[in-house]
């Protein structure tokens, strides 16, 4: 009897509200409540490619302080001290900004004024150019019986497969290769179908099936065959 009188006596309804306030504070800050969420930003895109003859894109940066007070945004361009990108604005927000290509940005958020803390947020953007390959070609010369060609890629990205096409005189035929990485080369041997006594040879280099470059009397990759004889290769002089 006397344990129930202790439960009557503080189960009355003021003792009852103060528990159950309690309980709702609890649950709340275990949940993580918006007043106590982490600050966000965001940039879309974050990786920006520039179309060729354009030195400049966007980017959407969105952000929410997740509180009452607002935002400041600063950027540090390629680890240069940042700078102010956005100030005074609201706690929620969204803007476009510009960046130019070949450069790294990193965004970041202040909650209040900055120089209270740290940012509470960061997001980076790379803006480039749109990558290709750019395939060229150049003749070697007769070398080991054969007449032979280097194809390079000084494109900044790899190529898929592509066409190396053999114009002599009125015939032609073609060499499939790839891909071939950025930067590098790949030599080929010319078959002995387009021997002949000083008989003119054009190349020309497609990608993907598509003429990227035509070498044709450029760079040295327009070319007439050398004439063989028994002493080796004898290149015959041109008429005037």
């Amino acid at each position: 009897m006397n344990i129930f009188r202790a439960l009557g006596a503080f189960a009355t309804p003021r003792r009852l509200l103060i528990v159950a306030s309690a309980a709702v504070a609890v649950f709340v800050f275990a949940s993580g409540g918006r007043a106590d969420a982490s600050a966000m930003l965001t940039a879309l895109p974050a990786d920006v490619v520039i179309p060729a003859g354009q030195s400049s894109g966007t980017t959407m940066l969105t952000w929410n302080t997740f509180s009452a007070q607002g935002a400041q945004i600063y950027v540090s361009v390629d680890g240069a001290p940042e700078v102010p990108q956005i100030v005074n604005a609201s706690a929620v927000g969204a803007q476009s900004v510009t960046v130019n290509a070949t450069h790294t940005y990193l965004f970041k958020l202040y909650v209040g004024q900055k120089g209270v803390q740290g940012p509470a947020a960061t997001a980076q953007v790379k803006a480039h150019h749109l990558l290709k390959a750019d395939l060229t070609v150049k003749y070697d010369g007769f070398i080991n019986g054969k007449l032979r060609i280097t194809v390079k890629n000084k494109g900044a990205d790899d190529t898929g497969s592509y066409r190396i096409a053999v114009l002599a005189g009125a015939d032609s035929y073609s060499i499939f290769a790839g891909p071939l990485a950025a930067g590098a080369s790949k030599q080929f041997a010319l078959s002995d179908d387009v021997m002949g006594c000083n008989r003119p040879i054009a190349i020309l280099v497609d990608v993907d099936h598509i003429v990227d470059e035509s070498v044709e009397n450029n760079n040295g990759t327009g070319f007439n065959t050398p004439c063989i004889i028994d002493d080796g290769p004898v290149k015959i002089p041109e008429d005037d």
